[in-house]
């Protein structure tokens, strides 16, 4: 096990990742019901002071504090949905979905343009809202400058040794446990995890892979500037995303890492989601799994591995990739949005 994070001492901590789950869901349970009218109390005033002829409405929680405030100033508003609300994890309860349905239909309708980051998210949300929904892809900026640094130098794996690559937040439901038990039987392999995480979670990822002997191949790694991952990661050898498909929302994402990870070279196995299966069928640069089954996972990488010059992107084919999926042509679609919003 290697880390350039700060440890802390960790005698007193006994919580297992099941306990933060329940502590989420509790949570989660309750949110649901009170969370718009405390972005409506905490936002109001700021806007006001602000006077914007724009509200970019960041998910719903936000989205009916932002239609609200815009009829008092005259503002336009973009309801911008990272996720399918009502199917988002945790999952809802038929009470709380239809309460957050409900929401989402009343206020959403209202908003002046909404714009999403998969196109099954964009034909849901079409159907909801009956009105045209814009792709804003969730694609890295690529043009500030290159790491100092890479994967293999911070985590001293040597190039003779295959490295796996996991890159975003360590939580709990993104599937770390899965590769870790599919990491015992490939013994030649590490893995290596970049990205933000509570140190509670981080001491039982540590104590499970201690328990399933393979803490000397796992590394955790502290997250780099957004702009500087795809540099970053581009030593590695594969690109693996093991996120459990536990809801809606999660079929239909397009997490960023999927184009960190294909815009750095890398072949990528990844779970059996809807969106990322159809991306991946387009661009030919990886292969999905069933999260659920540590063999398959398995047998997942070793093809990968064993076929890795098929699956691996030419300099050519990455630059086409990011011609249609990198940031500079989202960007342009958001100002392009902006600015129509504006000058009606």
């Amino acid at each position: 096990f290697s880390s350039r994070r700060r440890h802390t001492r960790y005698a007193d901590r006994s919580r297992g990742l099941g306990d933060v789950y329940k502590r989420q869901k509790l949570y989660w349970g309750l949110f649901p019901f009170f969370k718009y009218s405390i972005f409506h109390l905490s936002l109001g005033k700021r806007l006001e002071e602000w006077h914007p002829d724009a509200i970019h409405a960041h998910d719903l929680a936000t989205l009916p504090a932002a239609i609200k405030n815009a009829t008092k100033l005259n503002s336009k508003v973009i309801y911008d949905a990272h996720e399918m609300e009502q199917y988002r994890n945790p999952p809802l309860n038929t009470f709380q979905r239809k309460w957050v349905k409900h929401i989402e239909r009343k206020y959403g309708k209202l908003a002046d343009q909404v714009i999403t980051v998969s196109p099954p998210i964009a034909e849901f949300l079409q159907d909801e809202l009956s009105k045209d929904i814009a792709l804003i892809y969730n694609s890295p900026e690529l043009e500030k400058g290159e790491s100092t640094s890479d994967i293999r130098a911070d985590t001293g794996v040597d190039e003779n040794s295959p490295l796996l690559i996991y890159v975003g937040g360590i939580f709990i439901n993104r599937g770390i446990e899965k590769l870790f038990e599919a990491l015992v039987p490939l013994d030649d392999f590490h893995l290596a995890l970049v990205g933000p995480a509570r140190d509670s979670v981080i001491y039982d990822l540590i104590e499970y892979a201690k328990e399933l002997g393979v803490i000397d191949r796992v590394h955790i790694v502290n997250p780099v500037a957004a702009h500087l991952v795809v540099d970053y990661i581009k030593t590695a050898d594969i690109g693996v995303y093991a996120i459990r498909n536990i809801c809606k929302s999660y079929d239909y994402s397009m997490p960023n890492k999927l184009f960190e990870m294909t815009f750095a070279g890398l072949p990528i196995a990844v779970s059996n989601l809807s969106a990322v299966r159809a991306f991946l069928a387009e661009t030919k640069n990886g292969i999905t799994f069933d999260e659920t089954k540590t063999d398959d996972i398995e047998i997942s990488i070793r093809e990968l591995w064993k076929n890795r010059n098929i699956f691996k992107l030419s300099s050519k084919r990455i630059s086409q990739i990011y011609d249609k999926y990198g940031w500079p042509v989202q960007a342009e679609r958001l100002v392009n949005i902006y600015s129509a919003l504006v000058e009606n």
